[in-house]
């Protein structure tokens, strides 16, 4: 009994084993088709992988080469804005420097003809002129610089300090991108021209008389001296002595005037030489003194530091400081002073004021010195100013006048140090 449960035992196991690996056998057959199929799958999907990767790579340097192009595009693009830019703003810059360091004022109007702004500090009565200039020229005239016409025109206004002032305004039209946006009002400054304007004037009407004196001198001088000799050889008794001093103080009146004229006239070797123009004066006022004590009036000579000699003719320009002088004397009041001032303008220029406390001159007749003829004193002839003028030019220097009535006169004198060879 005992050999036969073995028996059985053994043959189930033997079962249970061949079960087990009959099982197995066919689990590792499964397993085999599964990895077969996964290989498989694998596969696939390795060339799927593959493929995309490709694709992506293909797509990523379209990708770069895109954007290195953008970037190319955007590069040449910020430089050509960088450029544009730096030309807007150099633009800029310049339009601001020849703005605001323009020598001229200038303004800029809205459509409106209002002001809006302008480039350098005015004064109020330039402010007013800025203001009213578009309606004292007339509207016709901005309207036509708004139509792209320039328009020019001269005004003249009186200063704070009461000096006629002339400027000669120019309007343009100011444009932005095409399209008006007002005017440019440009306002330069021509007093000095005027004034230039003036002198030369004076100077041809000196040059003109000048011509005209040569003639009058020979025609008259020989039978005026004609007419002395035979009076002096005149026997004059008491009933008609009394008119002789008369008759021969107004020939010589006409005898000075003759002189005046051939002294405009006569062409003279001029000597030039380096002169101490603080001495000359010195000299001349002592000179003068003996006119002036006898009115009371003082002669005061003063500098501001060194004054440089001047290359001028010294007996022509003592004759303009004698006359200056003179005319300073018969003017002031008594007991009162005339002052003498010099000063050195630059290297260049010294500078002569001459200023007493007079009676003045009137504004109109300021203007009138200097012409022949012209004259305030009742018997004067205005050949004096006239000369002293004529000598100031050939030195190449300039004369001036200010003066109000009942305050005295001022003369300004400027001469170079050393002027070109003198006409």
């Amino acid at each position: 009994m005992k050999s036969d449960h073995k028996f059985t035992l053994f043959i189930s196991l033997m079962l249970v084993f061949s079960f087990v690996f009959i099982r197995q056998i066919f689990t590792l057959l499964e397993n085999n088709k599964i990895l077969t199929e996964i290989e498989t799958l694998n596969q696939s999907l390795e060339k799927k992988v593959m493929f995309r990767t490709f694709e992506l790579e293909e797509k990523n340097r379209q990708l770069f080469d895109l954007n290195e192009t953008l970037e190319e595009s955007v590069n040449q693009r910020t430089m050509e804005l960088t450029y544009a830019q730096n030309q807007l703003s150099e633009s800029k810059q310049l339009y601001q420097s020849l703005f605001k360091h323009h020598p001229d004022l200038i303004v800029t109007y809205n459509l409106s003809g209002d002001f809006i702004q302008y480039n350098k500090k005015i004064d109020y009565q330039t402010l007013r002129l800025v203001k009213e200039i578009i309606y004292d020229i007339g509207i016709g005239y901005f309207d036509r610089a708004l139509n792209g016409e320039t328009e020019s025109i001269e005004k003249s206004y009186y200063n704070e300090q009461g000096d006629l002032v002339h400027f000669h305004v120019t309007l343009i039209p100011m444009r932005v991108n095409n399209e008006l946006k007002g005017a440019f009002g440009i306002f330069h400054d021509i007093t000095e021209q005027k004034k230039v304007e003036e002198l030369l004037k004076k100077s041809e009407m000196i040059t003109a008389m000048g011509y005209l004196a040569a003639g009058v001198a020979h025609e008259v001088r020989n039978p005026l001296t004609s007419i002395k000799g035979f009076l002096q050889l005149m026997n004059w008794d008491d009933s008609n002595s009394k008119y002789k001093d008369i008759i021969f103080t107004e020939l010589n009146q006409v005898e000075y005037v003759i002189n005046e004229y051939l002294a405009l006239s006569k062409p003279k070797e001029n000597v030039l030489e380096f002169v101490d123009i603080h001495q000359l004066i010195v000299k001349i006022s002592r000179v003068m003194e003996t006119n002036s004590i006898l009115k009371g009036i003082n002669i005061e000579v003063k500098s501001e530091g060194r004054i440089p000699l001047i290359y001028c003719v010294e007996k022509e320009l003592s004759q303009v400081f004698v006359n200056i002088i003179k005319n300073a004397i018969e003017a002031s009041n008594i007991n009162s002073k005339i002052e003498i001032f010099l000063s050195s303008l630059s290297v260049r220029d010294v500078q002569i004021i001459i200023k007493d406390n007079g009676v003045g001159i009137p504004t109109e007749r300021l203007k009138k010195l200097g012409q022949p003829y012209y004259s305030n004193k009742e018997k004067g002839t205005g050949l004096g100013w006239m000369f002293c003028y004529k000598i100031i030019q050939e030195q190449k220097g300039f004369i001036q006048f200010e003066s109000e009535e009942g305050k005295g006169t001022s003369v300004f004198i400027t001469l170079p140090v050393t002027p070109k060879m003198l006409d």
